[in-house]
């Protein structure tokens, strides 16, 4: 990838839609030039959802989770488009069915995209929060987490991960064990999710966790999914058809392993496989 500059870029949606245009160079060295001009007196009706942006990903790094928050596409009654690569028109594909009783471009857009990456892959020392006997709400930067205690051993219920668009939480069923207190030989597994504004929808998950020979081993696996809130008839067509939407999670496994030092300081070794079979 290659940056480039974009001189007299828009980008703004009005009452009638989608206003932008833009113009560089690609990598070689052709013009690019992208102008869309909605003048449609039709309200808009946005919604929300996960992008697929991490099903062609071979070796992730991390699980990407794009959420777009009023997500729409760009519609072909009174709107000017035009692309050109080179000097060449190019038309945009076609959304397959109407949606809102309107044909639609298969371009598409967002005017407040969320960004987020799960569980990172790292190779290092951990840092551990110290928490008081009977705390249930503890910051640290922009996570809060919330607690519950039994027999005076704390579990995470929920990590809340704070940012400028909107929060995003990871919920476990039952609670995430206290690494630092677990057993040797004892394994335990629960569910989780993750989910942010309530449009996006929801992914659901199976993870791990077993102590042996001092060792820990965490896995994570969201077997269920994202399981989206559809407002329409037509995207529970298209969340049926397109399989890819809900199904892509589900070929990520994240495995961690976490070992104690001569000096009591915390390692950990984690990285992301995708399931192919």
């Amino acid at each position: 990838m290659i940056e480039r500059e974009l001189p007299g870029a828009i980008f703004e949606i009005n009452e009638f839609g989608v206003q932008a245009y833009y113009e560089f160079q690609d990598i070689h060295g052709r013009t690019v030039v992208i102008s869309i001009n909605e003048n449609n007196p039709k309200k808009r009706k946005p919604f929300g959802l996960l992008a697929p942006m991490g099903a062609a990903a071979e070796n992730p790094s991390a699980m990407p989770l794009v959420l777009l928050h009023d997500f729409y596409f760009v519609r072909k009654k009174h709107t000017e488009m035009e692309i050109r690569i080179d000097g060449k028109q190019h038309e945009p594909d076609d959304l397959p069915i109407p949606m809102d009783w309107t044909k639609m471009s298969f371009i598409r857009y967002s005017p407040l995209p969320l960004i987020a990456t799960l569980n990172p892959a790292y190779d290092g020392e951990l840092t551990y929060i110290d928490v008081k006997k009977g705390e249930k709400n503890i910051r640290s930067g922009d996570y809060i987490f919330k607690l519950e205690w039994k027999d005076d051993q704390p579990s995470i219920r929920r990590i809340v991960r704070n940012n400028q668009t909107y929060p995003i939480e990871l919920r476990f069923t039952g609670g995430f064990p206290d690494l630092k207190s677990l057993s040797d030989n004892v394994f335990l597994s629960g569910k989780f999710e993750i989910e942010g504004h309530p449009s996006t929808g929801t992914i659901f998950g199976d993870y791990t966790v077993g102590k042996k020979d001092d060792r820990i081993t965490i896995t994570m696996h969201p077997s269920k999914g994202w399981k989206p809130r559809p407002t329409k008839v037509s995207l529970r067509f298209l969340y049926t058809v397109a399989r890819i939407f809900r199904q892509w999670p589900t070929t990520y496994e994240w495995t961690a392993h976490i070992h104690e030092g001569d000096d009591g300081r915390y390692h950990m070794k984690s990285n992301w496989v995708r399931i192919t079979d």
